[in-house]
């Protein structure tokens, strides 16, 4: 675990905000992945250790958004609910997971992630 400094403190929020801003996309279809791509392209010139945290939030984001879509084209079939619901809840806590490790600036290697931004 590193020892966060004061400098730090801005790095800190912006990694956490990283994470954290995916949960956007639980209300507004497919804005889960506004918030690591604006971070990916804004913040990593002032923060570079942000990259990496960018780079795997935003890879989630797209991998969560085709199960979104898996998923809803399923409702289909009824069986589209299920995965809804429990693709949600999945999000909702590796999300808040990734926001803890962002806390003590650690990059948290999201789970069934697959790697489209490298």
């Amino acid at each position: 675990m590193r020892k966060i400094t004061p400098e730090d403190e801005e790095l800190v929020k912006w990694a956490m905000i990283c994470h954290a801003s995916g949960l956007l996309g639980l209300i507004i279809p497919y804005a889960n992945m506004l918030g690591p791509y604006y971070i990916l392209k804004k913040k990593v010139q002032e923060f570079p250790e942000i990259e990496v945290h960018a780079k795997a939030a935003l890879n989630f984001q797209i991998t969560m958004s085709i199960y979104f879509t898996i998923s809803f084209v399923l409702l289909l079939v009824w069986i589209g609910i299920f995965g809804l619901i429990l693709l949600a809840v999945y999000e909702l806590i590796v999300v808040l997971l990734a926001v803890l490790e962002a806390h003590d600036l650690e990059v948290y290697e999201y789970p069934l992630s697959r790697t489209f931004v490298e």
